[in-house]
């Protein structure tokens, strides 16, 4: 199973908001931007904070498949083994 498929709507990732420093954020969108080199699909993931409504994002299958790049407001690659 790849990344790509754990990673969906409505899942929490345990990725500390920037602004209020809550643990987890909810995985909002997962919306496909084109496909990679290696026939990876690449995502525009958006994740919202439950406590605050902070919201940030990274890219999915950045290049290849399975790898992520920095969120938006943090410079921290998020850990997507860390979905629940």
């Amino acid at each position: 199973m790849s990344l790509a498929d754990k990673v969906s709507e409505g899942k929490m990732l345990l990725f500390k908001c920037s602004q209020c420093n809550h643990p987890a954020m909810l995985i909002l969108k997962k919306k496909e931007l084109g496909t990679n080199p290696d026939n990876s699909v690449k995502y525009e993931i958006t994740m919202q904070c439950p406590r605050c409504r902070n919201k940030d994002g990274f890219t999915l299958n950045d290049g290849k498949i399975d790898v992520a790049s920095k969120s938006e407001k943090t410079d921290k690659v998020p850990n997507l083994d860390r979905v629940l």
